[in-house]
């Protein structure tokens, strides 16, 4: 998984744990609780629908 779509992930999912830390690289996140977040997360297949 790439840097931006764990971004994504976390910016769409409320339920994501919130960063332990802010870089400049970008938020930092523990391992932990990451996967906890992870295995309740239930992704949605596919692509989302374009905006009309």
């Amino acid at each position: 998984m790439t840097k931006q779509r764990a971004s994504a992930i976390a910016e769409e999912n409320d339920d994501f744990p919130p960063p332990v830390a802010r870089l400049g690289s970008g938020p930092v996140f523990t391992l932990d609780r990451v996967l906890e977040f992870a295995g309740k997360w239930d992704p949605k297949p596919g692509r989302p629908r374009a905006a009309r």
